[in-house]
């Protein structure tokens, strides 16, 4: 004989679990008893309320990071005459409506591994766009190299910015 974990639960809700007894012989627990079901079989706004939390902490962490800033700051202060043409002297992350009108960091930083790949929105004084910065780290301990920095205007002028003041750390 073997024992088997059983749970009841009346109409009020009210758990109770026991052990059963039952042979071999028989293919499952024996009637009346049923494994323990899952207190949440469906999505309720309790169980997203997490989910959300960590979208929204994942966001603020990676417009915090310094790999962002440090791009926020290149563009900020960089004298390329074809992205102050195209976007502006004043530029800063572009809000997003669906976000609660808060920038938003698409991609991934994972500095760890050796690997950036994000991109944002950005708005100046004379247009919008979004910024494409990928970077890799071949080995521990070696410098980051940038594969792509390079802003796609709203209008469709690609402006290329290579430049060797973004250092990933």
């Amino acid at each position: 004989m073997a024992f088997h974990r059983c749970v009841w639960a009346s109409a009020s809700g009210h758990r109770t679990s026991f052990f059963c007894r039952f042979s071999r012989k028989t293919p499952g627990p024996p009637r009346g008893c049923s494994r323990p079901k899952a207190i949440h079989s469906r999505q309720t706004p309790e169980r997203e309320l997490p989910d959300l939390t960590s979208v929204f902490a994942l966001r603020r962490e990676r417009i915090a990071s310094s790999v962002v800033r440090q791009i926020m700051h290149v563009l900020q202060t960089s004298d390329d005459p074809l992205l102050e043409a195209n976007v502006g002297r004043k530029i800063s992350m572009k809000p997003h409506w669906y976000i609660l009108n808060q920038p938003y960091v698409f991609g991934t930083i994972n500095l760890l591994q050796g690997k950036v790949d994000i991109s944002f929105g950005v708005q100046g004084s004379e247009g919008d766009g979004t910024v494409y910065f990928s970077s890799i780290r071949k080995m521990k301990g070696q410098p980051f190299t940038i594969l792509r920095f390079k802003i796609i205007c709203d209008n469709g002028e690609i402006v290329q910015l290579k430049d060797a003041n973004v250092h990933d750390a």
